[in-house]
C-alpha cells in the first residue's frame, strides 16, 4: 500500500550562470566544484567546472529519475566550492524540496556574481535559506 511510487524526473540542481570574482576582479580559469546529494545518493556526486578568461561560469542542470514512495519527501542538496592552491573556499549551499526547475531559488537567477571575498549571507527561499557569497539582481531582500 505504501510501496515505491512511479518513476519521475527530479531536478536536483537547476542551471546556473554567472561570474566568479575575487576582490572585485574576474577569476579566470578557476575550478568550481559542485557536490550534489539527493534521496538514495548519500555519498554525493562531485563535478568540476572551469571559469573562462573573464571569470564566467555555467553549471548545467542535473536531473535524476527517482522512484519515491507516497510517504517519502524529496530532498536535494547542493554545495559549491572554489578550488584554490591554498585549499577550497565555500561559495554556495542550497537545499530543495520540490522536483521542478528553479524551485531552490524561486526562479531563474539573473546577474549572478560570486565574489570569494564577499560576506556570507543567508538568503531566504521558501522553507529554507541559501547560504552564499553570491549576489544576483532578482535576489529577495
Amino acid at each position: 500500500m505504501f510501496g515505491k511510487g512511479k518513476t519521475e524526473n527530479y531536478v536536483i540542481f537547476s542551471p546556473m550562470e554567472g561570474v566568479l570574482m575575487q576582490n572585485g576582479k574576474p577569476l579566470a580559469g578557476a575550478s568550481i566544484v559542485r557536490t550534489l546529494w539527493w534521496n538514495g545518493n548519500v555519498e554525493g556526486l562531485v563535478e568540476e567546472f572551469k571559469t573562462d578568461d573573464k571569470g564566467r561560469f555555467s553549471l548545467p542542470i542535473h536531473e535524476e529519475e527517482l522512484k519515491l514512495g507516497m510517504l517519502d519527501q524529496f530532498v536535494g542538496k547542493a554545495d559549491l566550492e572554489i578550488e584554490t592552491e591554498s585549499g577550497n573556499e565555500y561559495l554556495w549551499s542550497s537545499s530543495k524540496f520540490f522536483p521542478e526547475i528553479f524551485t531552490e531559488t524561486e526562479g531563474e537567477l539573473r546577474g549572478l556574481v560570486c565574489d570569494t571575498k564577499s560576506e556570507e549571507i543567508a538568503v531566504p527561499m521558501g522553507p529554507t535559506s541559501i547560504l552564499t557569497r553570491c549576489r544576483w539582481s532578482n535576489m529577495p531582500e
